[in-house]
């Protein structure tokens, strides 16, 4: 039996090496997430600010003209505002910079490989920390993001009730104003 390595099979420090490729590929995967999910919350600040403005102007506009329905535009009002203020809440708690791993900087890292007691004494032993590295601020990263998607997708939930609450409103209004 031939106990030689095959030459196409890899090493196992060239294996650890591409898993930490693999490992920076989902970290930057997991970057571009997060800037997306700030530009989402982004958009939709915006959003929910024009409505805010839009709701107020159009229930002062209907205050006026409708006199004897002063309550009911109130009450409207003041539900819609707080579905609005509610969504922006949660936007604005998905934008918060939450606490998150970071990777070790250059000081760090040369106190524990060079200057610790147990200084790595192989490729292998620093390429599995890399990885270790790697792996916890990826995994950290993809915590906060799942938080940050939660909230986003609340807010976007409340957005939608707003759109539905604005319509029932408008019929009501509508309706008695006609009656």
């Amino acid at each position: 039996m031939d106990t030689k390595k095959d030459k196409n099979e890899l090493s196992y420090n060239e294996k650890l090496k591409h898993v930490i490729e693999y490992g920076k590929l989902a970290y930057d995967m997991e970057q571009e997430r997060e800037q997306n999910t700030y530009n989402q919350c982004g958009q939709l600040l915006t959003s929910i600010s024009i409505l805010l403005v839009a709701l107020q102007g159009a229930s002062f506009e209907l205050y006026k003209m409708l006199p004897k329905y002063h309550i009911l535009i109130v009450v409207f009002s003041i539900i819609l505002t707080i579905l609005l203020l509610t969504s922006m809440l949660l936007l604005l708690v998905a934008r918060w910079p939450h606490k998150r791993k970071f990777l070790r900087n250059a000081n760090e890292l040369r106190e524990y490989a060079v200057d610790s007691d147990e200084p790595y004494t192989s490729e292998m032993e620093f390429l599995n920390q890399t990885i270790s590295d790697l792996s916890n601020i990826q995994a950290s990263l993809d915590k906060n993001n799942k938080k940050r998607t939660n909230c986003t997708i609340a807010s976007t939930i409340l957005l939608y009730v707003f759109f539905g609450g604005l319509v029932l409103a408008g019929l009501t209004i509508f309706i008695v104003a006609i009656v």
